[in-house]
């Protein structure tokens, strides 16, 4: 799988929408840090999501 597209979609498939719709608003926030922050802002997210997943279970 080296076609960015069709990963994105593939992971999609196991995302609600409202997680998507989500992590396109973090997405558009992240954008807007520079200088290296980026990494550190989606590190924490992922890591936020994945507590949520935890708690659910």
């Amino acid at each position: 799988m080296n076609n960015l597209s069709t990963m994105m979609r593939e992971i999609e498939g196991y995302l609600t929408p409202t997680i998507i719709d989500s992590a396109k608003r973090c997405a558009q926030h992240l954008l807007a840090y520079g200088g290296g922050k980026d990494s550190s802002y989606m590190v924490a997210y992922v890591r936020y999501i994945q507590g949520l997943i935890w708690q659910a279970q």
